[in-house]
């Protein structure tokens, strides 16, 4: 995962010895919810990088200009192709997790 949780080991192992479940409804909330948000912006950011690269770094090079010329602190904005695969792989590892946190927390699935 991309940021994994500090001790995330130990986490689960405790949800496994206290045996933590989470009702079914909220599950499906959540489903419903945080999951339909995920595919939103992993679609967005698919469709963003469906865009040839010629034009992302043509996008990129303006917006380090912009950046510059702003005097913004810190360090200018990534290449957008990069932030797009970033943020694909950042929906997969949050998708994982929830999806192994449902398996740990559910008893409902068995």
């Amino acid at each position: 995962m991309g940021n994994p949780l500090k001790d995330e080991e130990k986490i689960w192992q405790q949800i496994e010895d206290e045996n933590i479940s989470v009702h079914p409804v909220v599950w499906e909330l959540l489903n419903h919810h945080v999951r339909n948000a995920l595919m939103a912006i992993t679609m967005g950011l698919q469709l963003l990088r469906m865009t040839p690269d010629w034009i992302l770094n043509s996008a990129s090079w303006v917006m380090r200009v912009l950046w510059k010329l702003s005097r913004q602190q810190g360090e200018p904005p990534e290449k957008l192709s990069e932030t797009c695969d970033k943020g694909v792989q950042r929906t997969k590892d949050v998708d994982v997790f929830l999806r192994r946190l449902r398996k740990a927390t559910d008893k409902s699935e068995g």
